[in-house]
């Protein structure tokens, strides 16, 4: 795993980038881009909505993805010059997840988020899920930007 830096961005000002709100916020930290990849992460407590016999399901984990795609491009949006009028980010598709294995409770999951495309509109996401240890799930996301007027 790669060695990363102090989080950029912590629960609960990581709410200023996802609209779900308790409990359904499945990222608590985001640590900014590192070699052209954002990296966020999730530390799984038994009382997570996606806790299913003390396991993180392959649902939560594929929420986690998805909010840390959205945590990236709402940083993108928020810190640029980017389409200021008022905007959110949505999933549109969800695409080759391959399933490994599922995160138990204590663990933290962290996930790497690499922009392969994009244009003014949408991107698409290649996510990577892993813990310490363990690649979780892998696939990709596509995601629109869209005006919240």
């Amino acid at each position: 795993m790669i060695k990363l830096p102090a989080p950029l961005i912590s629960y609960p000002d990581i709410l200023n980038f996802l609209p779900q709100r308790y409990p359904m916020v499945m990222v608590d930290a985001y640590y900014g881009l590192i070699h052209d990849e954002a990296y966020t992460s999730l530390y799984i407590t038994d009382d997570n909505i996606f806790v299913d016999n003390h396991y993180f399901t392959e649902m939560g984990l594929m929420d986690f993805l998805a909010q840390s795609g959205i945590v990236q491009m709402g940083n993108m949006i928020k810190h640029t010059d980017f389409l200021k009028e008022s905007t959110i980010a949505v999933i549109s598709q969800f695409k080759n997840f391959k399933f490994y294995q599922k995160a138990k409770v204590e663990d933290t999951v962290y996930g790497k988020i690499k922009k392969t495309y994009s244009n003014d509109y949408m991107a698409i996401l290649k996510v990577v899920a892993f813990t310490d240890i363990n690649i979780l799930i892998e696939g990709c996301i596509h995601a629109l930007l869209v005006n919240n007027n």
